[in-house]
């Protein structure tokens, strides 16, 4: 919605394929890359390819440098928790001043309150409580 209003988004959402397959597509190009590894059917869980998330990384990272109006990422997790993941690429949203949308579960609030010493709102989950918020921050 809010590139269909102009706005230059970068960062990456998280798309669950079939089964355990899990793919970014990156912001603003809408690349898809996997990046979830093929452990057969005997295995129990699904399994996360760091050097794909880390090639992943490095693409949103180029997005961040070139200065979008906001950066969405599709999760603060555990990753990002213990700065693994996409940390470090919020990391360089936060310190170029762009602004961050993303979801935290309840359980990682305390980091997340942490990472951004508690300059964040906690939205609903729904669209347009993300567009009142764009709305309002654009404003200022």
């Amino acid at each position: 919605m809010l590139r269909q209003r102009g706005v230059v988004v970068g960062g990456a959402v998280q798309h669950g394929d079939v089964g355990c397959a899990m793919t970014l597509e990156l912001l603003p190009s809408g690349v898809r890359v996997p990046i979830s590894q093929d452990l057969g059917s005997g295995a129990s869980g699904c399994r996360l390819d760091s050097v794909a998330l880390a090639e992943a990384a490095s693409l949103v990272r180029k997005a961040i440098d070139a200065s979008p109006q906001l950066a969405v990422f599709n999760k603060f997790g555990s990753q990002e928790a213990v700065g693994s993941g996409m940390h470090a690429e919020m990391v360089a949203a936060v310190t170029a001043g762009v602004p961050i949308l993303t979801a935290v579960r309840d359980t990682l609030l305390p980091q997340w309150e942490e990472f951004t010493g508690g300059q964040s709102a906690q939205l609903s989950c729904t669209v347009e409580a993300a567009l009142a918020w764009w709305d309002a921050l654009a404003s200022d």
